[in-house]
């Protein structure tokens, strides 16, 4: 069997045991937990995430020949599942590092794509760099700023173990980072409308299967759980969240960085910030509807 092919049956295990755990496991009351309302005001469930998150860390153990790389793509995966996932959960309690007798103010920064976004019924007083930042020099520690921090960290640290996997130095290992925890951010901010993400997610896999070696097996991973949710996600009945998004994200991310010599790695890191710098100041859904060819393809499968 190819290192590719056990990446799809790897992904597709820890895809359907973590279905099985949740269907198994917790009670109705506590499925409820997950759900929130999308932009058409339907009810969906973060559950998604959750499966794509496990199938996105479970693919990375395809790498058993090399333990670095295998590393170097676990640490941020998990980094961005387990961040993601308090920010989904926790978004609404942000963490106030003021005194108790501070003046209490509440923090209401918009994003550009806060009011159209299919993440509605979650905590919008903080969104993007600029509203966390801001969030944070009035006393506000948010979620959201935690998760920016986690997942650079956990990029930090798998690009170590890419690093070693690859025999490369430190301009690689600074554009690894930025590569892993743009990436991250970036599927966050494409997971939006149903399928969106998913959609990308599946093109961008199908581009890195073309290739050898770690990059391969991880596309093969991102490729399976992408089309695994893509049918629930169409459909309305779940969601990625930041959990599910930020973990596809920091995988694609990771395969990149795998394939990618000094050169191609500037350009996509390039990208990369251009687009999540870009989302502060304009709404993607808002360029996505206004291109024809673009709005074919976002409303392919999904109700309008």
């Amino acid at each position: 069997m190819t290192r590719a092919a056990q990446g799809v049956l790897l992904a597709s295990a820890g895809f359907f045991l973590a279905r099985k755990y949740l269907v198994q496991h917790l009670s109705p009351e506590q499925l409820r937990r997950y759900e929130r309302q999308n932009f058409h005001g339907k009810t969906v469930n973060l559950s998604g995430g959750i499966k794509v998150a496990a199938g996105c860390l479970t693919s990375a153990l395809a790498l058993s020949g090399n333990s670095a790389a295998k590393f170097g793509a676990i640490v941020p995966v998990a980094a961005g599942a387990a961040l993601g996932y308090i920010d989904d959960t926790q978004a609404q309690t942000p963490f106030d590092t003021r005194p108790e007798n501070a003046d209490s103010q509440e923090v209401t920064i918009n994003n550009a794509e806060a009011n159209p976004g299919q993440k509605t019924g979650v905590n919008t007083a903080a969104k993007g760099f600029h509203g966390h930042l801001r969030a944070l020099a009035q006393g506000k520690v948010t979620t959201g700023a935690l998760k920016i921090a986690g997942i650079g960290i956990g990029a930090g640290i798998g690009a170590v173990g890419i690093g070693r996997s690859r025999g490369s130095g430190l301009p690689s290992w600074a554009l690894d980072t930025v590569l892993i925890a743009g990436s991250a951010n970036l599927a966050n901010l494409f997971d939006l409308r149903p399928g969106r993400c998913l959609k990308l997610g599946t093109l961008i896999s199908l581009l890195l299967r073309g290739n050898k070696g770690a990059a391969k097996i991880l596309g093969s991973g991102a490729l399976t759980v992408c089309l695994l949710e893509l049918p629930k996600d169409l459909g309305e009945k779940e969601m990625l969240g930041d959990t599910g998004a930020n973990a596809l994200g920091a995988l694609l991310g990771v395969a990149l960085a795998q394939k990618t010599k000094l050169p191609g790695k500037l350009l996509a890191v390039l990208a990369v910030v251009t687009l999540n710098a870009a989302s502060e100041k304009i709404s993607f859904s808002q360029v996505i509807s206004g291109n024809a060819v673009l709005r074919a393809i976002d409303n392919l499968g999904r109700r309008c």
